[in-house]
Formats: C-alpha cells, structure tokens, sequence
C-alpha cells in the first residue's frame, strides 16, 4: 500500500481596510489519497486495463468494495476479465472471479450494486468481432452466497467495445447504452432486471448522421429514475476507418423520465431514432460559440473536434460535465445546466480545476452521495512541473465554486484511464481505479480519499 500525498498547502492572505492593509498565512490540511496495487496486468496494451471513465468498474457496498478489470489487454482484441474485493476499506485485495473460462470481452464490465448487497457485471463480449451477433454477458454476485457462485446469463442484445451503465432504484433494474456502431435498427438502450431479462429495448440512432456518428456512450441518474443518456460523436469521413483522424466532434445528452419509454431533447419530447449529431434534436454540451471547443461541420480551417464526454453526474438539480481533448485547441472543461430550465449557466475552460489542479489529460469522473444533493467530486489526471499526479476537487455549491480535495505527490510513472464508483462509499470515501506503469510493470490501482 502506498500513502502518496501532500498532507498541506499554505495559503497567502490579505486585506484591506480605511486602517491600512494587513497580510498572514495559513497552512490546511489537504487529504491524502490512500493508493494499493491490486494486481499486475500484461498484454500488447495493458495500459487499457482500466479502460473507460464514462462505464463504472468499483463499487462499494455493506460487504466491501469491489473492482472489475481486464489482465491481458490486447487492443480490445479478446481479453479477460478479473473482479477484486476488498473486505478492509481498500487496505487490501483479493481476486474472488477470475473469468478466463468465459466468453473473451473487448474491455472490462461495468460494476452495478443494489440495495441487497449483490453486485452485478455486465460484460459485452468479443470473439469474432460481430458486434450486433455476439452475446453481453450479465452476471449476478449474490451477498447471501458471499459473491462465490455467480449466476451468468447471456444477452442477445449485441455487443459493443464502448458501453455504461446505471443501477435505476426506482424500477431495480439496470439499463445499458451500447456504441451502436452505425447499424441501422440496432437497439442501444436497454433495460434489465436484476436477474438479467432484457424488458425495454430502444434504437437511439438513426443510421444517417450527417456529421459525425454517435460513439462513447455515458449515462447517469436522477434520484427520481430519470435517465441521462449522453455521448461523444465521431466525423467518420475523417476517422476513415483507422486510416484516418481521430476525432471526437461533438457532445450530446437526451433524457427520459420514465425509463427509456420517452426521451426529451432540446425542444421537448423526441420522436425516437434520432441522428446524435448536431444536427440532430438532442442537447449539445460543448460550447459551440468557442473556437477553441468547436468548429463546424466543413468549415474553414476544420479537421476535426475533441469533444470526448468522459465524465457526466446529476447533483442538487444540475446535470454536470467534464469533456474535450486536443482539437480545435486544447480543452479539457467543465459546464453545468441546470436541468430544470435546460439552460448551461456555468462553464470552465479550457481546463477544468481548482487550487493549482488544471485536468489537462484524459479521463476522470464525478463522485457523490446516493442522494446527490450533497458535495459533489470529480477525480482527474493533471501534471506539475512536468511529473503526473491524480486531483481531487470538490463543489458544495453544486458546481458554482470548486475547491482542492486531494492531489498525490509526483507519481513515478503514468497514471492513466481513471475511473471512481459514481457513489461514495458508506463512511464517505471517494474510491475508484487506474493502470500505472512503474519500473517497466504495469499494475492496476486502487485509490480512496476522504477529500474533506
């Protein structure tokens, strides 16, 4: 186990007033971030272990804390998959399924768990590369057979490499968001009961997006079971199946008040597929009057957007988002809408930060309360002086001011494909996963904060 962090930060102060002007200082405790190595991984691309910050693989519950990696990694070519408890706050690690005797996956499952302790994977797999034939596996780790024996049930759903989840307490079921990959009449919005029945089945998109064609999907949730289902686009003509520009040109969200049976985009209730770029009906995220985030479809001087939606949270009646990438110029930023009036009333950019943290590299996420009306977090990458350290800051103003939470010391190696459990754990650790590579090794982490 390591304990990396800066404990404190010093804090000039001054003031003003018809007497004349006065000057301290103050040091504050700054938590730690509490990081154990959970295990080593290998593999062609071992990096992407912990791939994904828009799917949730930790999750904590009365019965200890869970995480879901891949440990031989091959550039989402057929993988496997592991899942780690721990039963002493993240002290410590062991490996309670190993699923190497199942169908190979494309990257590691999302983690689900439920007001009885079970905790649920749903693993899209990949053995040919038919995406729209091959099966997503749904598992349940029952609490009352201590996680030992799952039950494993094969959903004719498709697959897909890029996906998210969400646990609906309202209805006790969990839906999906697959990447559709462009194919028309595919379904990419699913909801399942918790012993893996598929009961709603929604085709988002249509197969013509004129700009850009939807791809990383992220979904979150209201306390009331509304469904925010958002995702990133890709300039397909650019991209050129590999051979071409990566890109990420535009964000999006739609959201449905009762489980996927109606959606509501920019101007009210949707007439579902829709096309998911900007062109289509849904709300727009990236700030479009910013040359800096966007540049039009064909426009002068455009080859492409970085708009990648990594991380998406619901609090205290504002949806919240952290996005973007390198193009048109570099911006990794914040903005809130309050859900309410469907209005954007705040933004930070080009990077996202408080107190000396700027995000300025990929991934990261929102962490809070079951509840979410409370403190909000969100976990990220950044660099100091040139050497990379994982952030913690935090709102309790939903997301008006943030502020310094946590900040490791220099790490000796990367830090990459972040990812927290979207809820707090029950005595109020932020607590999430990611792949460093150290001394030519790399290994999966685990990390918690209590960030106060």
């Amino acid at each position: 186990m390591i304990s990396a962090l800066t404990t404190s930060s010093t804090y000039d102060l001054s003031c003003s007033t018809a007497n004349g002007n006065a000057t301290a200082s103050t040091t504050v405790s700054v938590d730690t971030v509490t990081v154990t190595r959970i295990d080593s991984v290998t593999g062609s691309t071992p990096q992407l272990a912990t791939f994904g910050s828009w799917d949730q693989h930790v999750v904590s519950n009365s019965n200890g804390i869970f995480v879901a990696y891949d440990y031989g990694d091959n550039s989402h070519n057929p993988d496997h998959w592991r899942l780690a408890r721990s039963t002493d706050n993240g002290k410590s690690f062991q490996i309670i399924y190993d699923a190497g005797q199942d169908a190979a996956v494309a990257s590691a499952p999302a983690l689900e768990t439920d007001q009885a302790g079970n905790v649920y994977a749903i693993a899209p797999t990949n053995q040919t590369n038919s995406w729209t034939t091959e099966p997503t596996l749904f598992y349940r780790f029952d609490a009352v057979d201590d996680y030992s024996k799952p039950t494993v049930v094969p959903l004719a759903i498709g697959s897909s490499t890029k996906f998210s989840t969400v646990y609906d307490r309202t209805r006790n079921l969990i839906d999906v968001l697959f990447w559709d990959f462009g194919v028309k009449n595919q379904p990419n919005f699913f909801s399942i009961t918790t012993s893996g029945t598929v009961v709603n089945d929604v085709d988002l998109f249509t197969a013509s997006n004129p700009h850009a064609i939807p791809e990383y999907p992220d979904l979150t949730i209201a306390p009331d079971g509304t469904v925010f289902a958002g995702w990133s686009t890709m300039d397909a003509e650019l991209w050129d199946d590999g051979a071409g520009t990566q890109n990420y040109y535009d964000a999006h969200f739609v959201a449905s008040p009762d489980g996927g049976t109606t959606w509501v985009g920019e101007n009210g209730t949707l007439t579902i597929p829709i096309a998911g770029d900007d062109t289509g009906p849904a709300f727009t995220i990236e700030d479009e009057s910013n040359p800096s985030e966007f540049l039009p479809w064909g426009s002068s001087g455009y080859d492409g957007n970085w708009n990648l939606l990594q991380g998406f949270a619901y609090n205290n009646g504002n949806l919240d988002f952290f996005y973007g990438g390198p193009k048109p110029s570099a911006h990794n930023a914040y903005a809130r809408m309050e859900w309410q009036t469907r209005t954007i009333d705040k933004r930070i950019s080009p990077y996202f930060g408080a107190d000396g943290i700027e995000f300025d590299t990929a991934g990261g996420a929102f962490a809070q309360s079951a509840s979410a009306d409370g403190r909000l977090y969100f976990v990220g990458g950044y660099y100091h002086q040139g050497i990379q350290r994982l952030g913690i800051v935090y709102s309790d103003d939903a997301g008006t001011t943030w502020h310094q939470g946590a900040r490791s010391d220099e790490w000796s190696g990367t830090c990459e494909y972040i990812n927290t459990a979207s809820a707090l754990t029950a005595d109020g650790l932020v607590i999430g996963r990611f792949t460093a590579q150290t001394g030519g090794q790399t290994s999966v982490y685990f990390f918690s904060s209590s960030a106060l």
